[in-house]
């Protein structure tokens, strides 16, 4: 499978190579020789990380199968929704992540309550995650010296204020690992992994940014601009 942050990794070696090729020396068949070298190159890694992803989805998903985890009525099978889960979790736009990532599990006497639950309380971690998200960046912009701890400690406190308000303004979630198992008690436990596109959650951010005010905004943005 294509993976955007590979691809992004392709067009960033593409052109600092080409910056360094001297044109004026290189014919353009040499030029399309050295392209075709390093696309071949590209292939091979891409080809490593999906074995690699995939070796991890199979033993993941034997790991629940002994623990009585069945794939949810519908849903793909176990090791092939945690595969296509672990492409998106290691996919990265620079520090941001391409998608946030939101997993919790519920317990109900009928399956689709415990679903229902399930899923709610993923899109709750949505948001936590995202606070996790925003802490790291301004660790690592203060470890740079790119930010002020008076700006590091309103942006905090703003995100902090600011969960509920985004947990009302979530858009649309993907359900990317659905499963459950019934318990000796006869009820169901449910486990949901959802996921959220990483530059909505950014655009959701910084119009509840806004709202509190142009300057919270320009501080989240300005966070945003230096990962």
């Amino acid at each position: 499978m294509k993976k955007i942050l590979l691809f992004a990794i392709a067009a960033m070696v593409f052109s600092v190579s080409y910056a360094q090729d001297d044109f004026g020396k290189r014919t353009m068949e040499e030029r399309k020789a050295s392209i075709k070298d390093r696309m071949e190159t590209l292939k091979m890694e891409v080809n490593a990380v999906d074995k690699k992803l995939m070796k991890m989805a199979k033993k993941e998903a034997k790991n629940y199968s002994k623990k009585g985890w069945e794939p949810a009525t519908g849903a793909l099978p176990l090791e092939i929704q945690l595969y296509k889960l672990y492409v998106k979790e290691y996919t990265m736009n620079g520090s941001w992540p391409k998608y946030i990532i939101g997993r919790d599990q519920a317990t109900g006497s009928s399956m689709g309550g415990a679903k229902l639950q399930a899923e709610t309380q993923a899109r709750v971690d949505i948001a936590r995650q995202i606070g996790v998200e925003v802490a790291g960046l301004i660790e690592k912009s203060k470890g740079n010296k790119e930010i002020s701890d008076d700006d590091a400690a309103s942006i905090t406190s703003t995100m902090m204020e600011s969960q509920e308000k985004f947990n009302q303004t979530l858009k649309r979630t993907e359900n990317a690992v659905q499963m459950y198992r019934k318990l000796s008690n006869g009820n169901y436990q449910f486990s949901m992994t959802v996921t959220y596109d990483g530059s909505v959650a950014k655009d959701d951010l910084l119009k509840i940014f806004e709202e509190k005010s142009a300057d919270m905004k320009a501080k989240l943005q300005k966070l945003f601009e230096g990962q």
